[in-house]
């Protein structure tokens, strides 16, 4: 029998790579695009194409709020908002968030406010109270009731609350309050003023009061506790 094999010409050739396995190009490729994905779950955490635990709110006004602003609970990330909605023909909104399993269970009693983030106005989140364990649990795709929900009074709502006739009426107190404050007693006034007081503005008279008024509640609690039979 011999011991090598003539080669058949006419049989077909197998090409180099098919015999070598990927190319390395193919294996780069395919290493990159695992790389990629690992890499965007490990920032987002966030599975592409699919929904997480999704719930309703209705807000009489959702004006400070913009979609991806947070949703926590007890001052912890738990959700974001994914789109703001006008409820119906009124001038509230519907806010629909996604919640993560962190945030989970919310029962049917829970309640949302909108805060602010940062002193005075800036960015603002949902503070969502997941609710007392007794009752029931709500499912992904429920509504919270306005009754429910509250929201910060924006400043410019506040002015135009305030029309002109009561914002006048408004400055009026708040000037004759410093005019109170800071007018210098006449004769008449300092007549039945105590000594210490006279010639002085009732601003410098509270300052007055405030320096010995820790003096006087000591002197307070003295009397009381002679009056309940001990000794101070």
């Amino acid at each position: 029998m011999a011991l090598f094999r003539r080669r058949d010409p006419n049989a077909p050739r197998i090409p180099r790579k098919d015999r070598r396995g990927a190319s390395p190009v193919t294996v780069g490729l395919v290493l990159l695009g695992v790389l990629v994905v690992v890499t965007y779950l490990g920032f987002t955490k966030h599975i592409p194409f699919t929904h997480g635990f999704q719930v309703k709110a209705v807000f009489n006004t959702a004006n400070s709020l913009r979609p991806n602003s947070p949703v926590r609970i007890a001052g912890v990330n738990v959700g974001k908002v994914k789109k703001i909605e006008r409820y119906g023909d009124s001038d509230a909104s519907v806010v629909t968030m996604e919640v993560t399993d962190a945030g989970l269970p919310i029962h049917k009693d829970a309640t949302m406010k909108v805060r602010p983030r940062i002193f005075l106005e800036g960015n603002f989140f949902v503070d969502l109270q997941p609710g007392t364990p007794s009752t029931p649990t709500i499912s992904s795709g429920d509504t919270i009731p306005m009754t429910q929900t509250s929201a910060p009074v924006q400043f410019g709502d506040l002015l135009t609350t305030l029309q002109t006739d009561d914002r006048h009426n408004l400055q009026e107190v708040i000037r004759g309050y410093g005019g109170a404050l800071t007018r210098k007693p006449d004769a008449r006034d300092d007549r039945t003023a105590d000594p210490d007081v006279r010639g002085k503005t009732a601003a410098q008279s509270l300052n007055l009061a405030a320096k010995y008024g820790k003096q006087a509640f000591r002197g307070a609690a003295i009397v009381n506790d002679a009056t309940l039979g001990t000794e101070p």
